[in-house]
Formats: structure tokens, sequence, C-alpha cells
């Protein structure tokens, strides 16, 4: 009774911290009888806790002994699985007593490795921790209403990191939590497949350039000079202009493939992976593991619903749909707002 009381004379205060690979975004939400009087907002350029973090969050604090402070699992050992009996982890390739995991719904489970917690736990000590959020949390809660309907794939999209789960009528069938920083030898494999394709298309253009009269006759010409065993022989063939002509058809060809291949793939960007590309290797991967896999009850998926906390560009929407024929839904959110979403509804904020 008189804990009820003093929390009517005090102030809620929601502390969310978000970690990315470069920076820490701390978000505040000063709560008054369930309705929000202040927010603030700071990013710092640093992924550790700070005396100047602590000092920000400290003036929020110290308005009310009633505050929260969340923080989004960024580890990179964790997941989720279809099941909620830890006696069934080994099903899904997991080892039970290296994990710590939350039911869901009764039906499914969130887990992140004890080392990672412990490591999350010990550099947040000076502030301490109330929650600790999984991203396929902040995925099923940003798509509650779209989850208990077809067979569909559910993306959360962060800096480093795909969350991805696919779900039929309410119930979690597969999931994946996806590295990028790791993901070069997934990018490169998706990439030379697609190459190998583009080569195909490159070698019939070449077939149809044929048809061109230019190009055919100087072909023609170098295809005849191909077939003579002693061009010495020859006093009427100008030697340099022949090797000018050849190396000009070289670099013709060059072009011609350089061009489609930025065409179809759109994916180099001075020397490197596009990271949307990435993405979408990372994605196409998991979805053939899931198709192929006997554990999954897997059928054809035809839309992807993506919650995209960065900004990507357009290319990962086109890549999906053209390349894998997928109906794709994006969604731009902001993780600070989604986990502070979290934190009123564990404290029964409305």
């Amino acid at each position: 009774m008189i804990a009820k009381l003093l929390e009517l004379l005090y102030y809620k205060v929601l502390i969310n911290i978000i970690v990315s690979s470069r920076k820490t975004v701390i978000y505040v939400d000063v709560i008054s009888n369930a309705k929000s009087v202040k927010t603030a907002k700071k990013e710092f350029h640093t992924t550790v806790l700070t005396s100047e973090m602590v000092s920000f969050i400290n003036q929020y604090t110290a308005e009310s002994p009633f505050f929260y402070i969340a923080f989004l699992d960024n580890s990179k050992e964790q997941g989720a699985v279809p099941t909620c009996s830890r006696a069934k982890y080994g099903y899904y390739g997991l080892d039970e007593g290296f994990y710590e995991s939350v039911c869901l719904q009764k039906t499914w489970s969130c887990y992140t490795s004890r080392e990672d917690i412990y490591a999350v736990e010990k550099a947040y000590n000076a502030i301490g921790l109330d929650f600790i959020f999984s991203p396929f949390i902040v995925l099923s809660h940003i798509y509650k209403d779209k989850m208990g309907s077809t067979l569909s794939m559910y993306i959360l999209v962060e800096e480093n990191y795909l969350s991805l789960s696919i779900y039929e009528e309410g119930i979690l069938l597969f999931a994946q939590h996806l590295d990028l920083e790791n993901s070069q030898d997934t990018a490169e494999m998706v990439l030379d497949e697609g190459l190998e394709t583009q080569d195909d298309l490159i070698l019939d253009d070449s077939e149809e350039l044929l048809l061109d009269d230019d190009l055919g006759d100087e072909l023609e010409v170098l295809d005849d000079l191909g077939d003579l065993e002693d061009l010495d022989s020859l006093e009427d063939i100008d030697e340099f202009a022949t090797v000018d002509m050849e190396e000009e058809l070289l670099q013709e060809e060059e072009e011609l493939n350089t061009k489609d291949t930025n065409d179809s793939t759109d994916n180099l960007d001075g020397g490197e992976f596009n990271e949307d590309y990435q993405r979408f290797g990372l994605i196409q991967s998991s979805l053939k593991e899931f198709y192929s896999d006997d554990r999954y009850n897997s059928n054809f998926i035809e839309f992807v619903y993506i919650a995209d906390a960065i900004g990507v560009s357009k290319d990962l929407k086109h890549y999906l749909e053209e390349e894998m024929f997928l109906t794709v839904y994006v969604r731009k959110i902001e993780l600070h707002t989604i986990v502070n979403d979290l934190v009123k509804r564990e404290l029964g904020i409305k």
C-alpha cells in the first residue's frame, strides 16, 4: 500500500541503452500518471560506459527512486528456438548449459550465452541493469499484429546484426541471429553465384553482338587471323593495326562485362561489398537452411517484413524481390522507443 502511494508521488524514470558498433544511444522517458512528461536522447561516440554517460543518467535518476535501466542485447551468441523446454535445446544444436533463456508465449524461447550476459552486467555495474531485452522480443513486439496470420519472415535490421524469425499463425518456426561483420564469406559466395549467371548472360550477349555488322566483321578478321600458322608471311597485314584492334576489342569486352555485372548486382563500393548485399546474402542463406532442414516444418514463404532501425537503402528490398521473388514490406523504426515501450509493458504502464 505504501509502495503504491510512493509511486503516485514520484516520477518513474525509464533509461534505455542501445549500443551499435560505433556509438551508444541513451533515451530517457520521465513518466507521471502513466504519461510522459519529459524525454531526452543523447548519442555518445563510444561503445563502453563512460563517466559522461553515468553523469547524464544520474541527472535523471536523481529525480526519483523509481528508475529502471534497460539494455538491448547486442551479444553475438544469441538467438531464439521454437521451444520452451531446455531439454530440447540440443535438438536445435544448442548446449543447454551454455545459455540463459527466457520462455515467451509458452511456445518459444530467446537465449543468450551466459558469458555474454555476465560481460554486459559487469560492464554496466556502475549503474545497474534492470532489463536486458533480446532483439527477438523487440521483433515480436513490433509485428505482434502480423505474426498471427500467414507464414511470413520478419527481420530486425541493426547496424551489425540481423535478427531473423519465421512465424506461422503466431507460432515461431525458425530464428537466427546473423552477424554482418563476419558475413563476408557468405556474401562472396552469393555474389559468385550471381556472377556465374551474369557470365552466361554476357556470353549470350556476345553471341548476339556478332549480328552487328561492324563488330562482327572485326571479330571475323580476328578469327581468320587466329587460323593462320605464320602471320609473318602476310605482307598485307599491318601488325600494329591488328594489335590495336585486338586490344580495342578486349577493352570493349571488359567494359561490357563490367557494366553488366555492376548493373545486375550493384554490390561493389570502393572495392568493398555493399552492406545491403551482404544482408541479402545472409537472408538468402538462412532461408535456404529453413527450407532444407528437416527439423523445421517449412513451406514456401511469400511475405517478408523488415523493421529497419538504421535506414537501409532500397537495394535490400530490391534484391529480395527481384532475386527471391518475395513480397517485402519495410517499416522504419527507432529502437530506443521500442525498447522504452517494452519497459512500459513490463512495468504495467499503459
